[in-house]
């Protein structure tokens, strides 16, 4: 992305406030894959980040498990507050979802 300087700061802060509405795990993912993409080929990337510790964190860490407590549809019921601040302390405390 090219802006005017005069553009700059406005820029890169709306690009910073949408990086941060991001999960966490993803962020760190995504950084992991372009460090990685800058000393390896392009099938060495995909390969070494597939098999990371932060690529498995995307799908098998608290974050995720959190998205999907919320999105639960609780047998055709809408998820209660309670019963989503219940599930989010339980998976917190390393109980499945």
């Amino acid at each position: 992305m090219v802006v005017p300087q005069s553009e700059l700061l406005p820029t890169t802060l709306r690009l910073a406030q949408q990086i941060c509405q991001n999960s966490p795990d993803s962020v760190q993912s995504t950084k992991h894959a372009l460090v990685l993409s800058q000393s390896r080929s392009y099938e060495d990337t995909v390969q070494s980040h597939a098999l990371s510790l932060e690529s498995k964190r995307v799908y098998n860490g608290v974050n995720i498990k959190v998205c999907r407590a919320f999105c639960d549809a609780n047998n055709g019921h809408l998820l209660t507050t309670e019963l989503i601040v219940g599930r989010i302390k339980g998976i917190c405390r390393g109980e499945s979802s």
